[in-house]
């Protein structure tokens, strides 16, 4: 007999199938552990000079979540946007018809203390418009 949740998801009709190859490349695998009294950034925003970064190569406009956890899988702090039509063309192209969005975090959890040195894992979805979802993990440091 299947659990519950395995069932659930066999007769959904239209779940989205999920590709694991949404690309995502590392810019800044390490970053400097944050000091001092200051306010959580995860996002899309210019590279920050003490920020971990990762560019996602979105396919098309999409709704876009970022995560990020410790290695025991406990949430740190999350980012979400839709990206428009009008704001994937602005953004810098990789020559395949794919646009860079760039993410940085600036190593402070959700209520702005900043979080131990260690390995911290980013969970990044993309759900397109035209219903595909993408995801890919990336593992990154603060020292």
């Amino acid at each position: 007999k299947l659990p519950p949740t395995i069932t659930a998801l066999a007769i959904r009709p239209h779940s989205p199938i999920v590709s694991h190859d949404l690309a995502a490349s590392i810019v800044r695998s390490f970053a400097a552990k944050a000091n001092g009294v200051g306010k959580a950034q995860l996002g899309a925003a210019a590279p920050c000079e003490d920020c971990q970064s990762v560019e996602v190569f979105l396919p098309a406009t999409a709704a876009v979540q970022v995560s990020v956890f410790d290695v025991l899988g406990n949430p740190v702090i999350s980012w979400s946007r839709d990206v428009s039509k009008r704001e994937f063309a602005s953004l810098s192209g990789t020559g395949d018809g794919r646009k860079v969005l760039p993410v940085s975090w600036n190593g402070r959890a959700f209520d702005g203390e900043p979080v131990s040195a260690g390995v911290y894992l980013w969970k990044i979805m993309v759900l397109t418009e035209d219903g595909r979802k993408l995801e890919s993990v990336k593992k990154l440091g603060v020292k």
